[in-house]
């Protein structure tokens, strides 16, 4: 798509979910929000279309100019240096990696690249957290059906959960209470990250933690914490 409007750009990988609405205030504030898509190969395009469509049409403004990123990374680092836009920003978990390396290449101001995995990856998550003294949770990653058996085990009866480290939207997560749920868990998961073929990628079994569950956007730089917005889960059984 050919963006002729002179304002100063700010890409957005990946809006999804409440990152629509970056879009209506990077445009009070008076610049061009562009929408950047990560690479989707011709046989999933149809489906993804739909699926970003429904999550733009949240957005409370005309939706801005969409780029899809090149399977080559380079094409895109290329695409994007054309707008010489003023921030690249993440929207959603999935468009991490690819904000923060293009930021990076291009000299932006971002979090570092050197960090991504500390962000992506849930096992690497917790034992940041877990290094620094902070409260964390219990965490393993396992690579067969027995490994995942052994972690529930030694849980004495309490409830798991089984999910992929790099997986978002509560893909192929899983809460279970029972062995025979634990090794169906696993196998399930075990297709999916097959499927998804990401070798960084690998199995996660945690502890699970009851109690009230929220939600909390947040944004920081140089140190500054601000929340964005905040939600509580309301927990139900299906039956």
């Amino acid at each position: 798509m050919k963006i002729q409007n002179t304002k100063q750009k700010i890409v957005i990988v990946e809006c999804y979910s409440s990152s629509v609405n970056y879009i209506h205030d990077i445009r009070e504030r008076g610049y061009e929000p562009v929408l950047l898509e990560c690479y989707t190969p011709k046989e999933e395009l149809e489906e993804v279309r739909k699926i970003n469509d429904k999550a733009y049409a949240f957005n409370r403004d005309s939706c801005p100019p969409i780029l899809m990123a090149n399977k080559q990374y380079e094409e895109t680092l290329k695409l994007i240096r054309k707008l010489s836009p003023l921030l690249i920003l993440p929207g959603s978990e999935p468009g991490l990696e690819l904000s923060l390396r293009l930021s990076s290449d291009l000299g932006l101001k971002n979090n570092p690249l050197s960090i991504l995995w500390n962000l992506r990856d849930k096992f690497v998550t917790q034992e940041v957290l877990k290094s620094a003294g902070i409260r964390h949770i219990k965490s393993r990653i396992v690579s067969t059906e027995e490994e995942a058996v052994d972690f529930y085990k030694k849980e004495q009866g309490k409830k798991v959960v089984i999910k992929p480290t790099q997986a978002a939207a509560s893909k192929s997560v899983f809460i279970c209470k029972l062995e025979n749920e634990v090794r169906k868990a696993y196998r399930i998961t075990d297709k999916f990250v097959k499927k998804r073929n990401n070798k960084k990628e690998k199995i996660i079994i945690q502890q699970y933690i009851d109690g009230e569950e929220y939600v909390v956007d947040t944004v920081s730089c140089e140190g500054k914490h601000v929340a964005l917005y905040g939600m509580k889960y309301k927990k139900h059984s299906s039956t």
